[in-house]
């Protein structure tokens, strides 16, 4: 595959993120299909899905913060993962940890504030 000359505008990265939430909200489904008539086996097979998934998600969630600088962080880390996700970060305090990092210098309070 060649590289692309023309990146993504941010429209075409919130559907593909989309897009990806609702596969992966499939891969759950599938996986206690397959895992509970199969076993080990058939979950380990859709699990190396689900990591090839998080490898992508990650690619397109830096490519979505370089192509967007001036755009809000939270913003952008809401379209291609959600509260819980652990690439979904949050600010706290304006230090950029994730949200709930455990630190009380931080006042992080564990709870996402993002309209999502």
């Amino acid at each position: 595959m060649t590289q692309q000359n023309n990146p993504l505008t941010i429209e075409q990265h919130q559907s593909l993120g989309t897009q990806i939430k609702n596969i992966e909200a499939q891969l759950g489904q599938i996986r206690k299909e397959v895992g509970g008539a199969y076993g080990n086996s058939a979950d380990e097979q859709v699990q190396n899905i689900v990591k090839s998934i998080e490898k992508l998600k990650t690619f397109l969630d830096v490519r979505v913060f370089i192509e967007n600088p001036g755009r809000d962080g939270n913003a952008n880390a809401a379209i291609y993962y959600t509260c819980g996700d652990k690439g979904h970060a949050h600010s706290c305090d304006g230090d950029g940890c994730e949200e709930g990092c455990g630190d009380p210098s931080h006042n992080c309070s564990g709870q996402c504030s993002d309209a999502h």
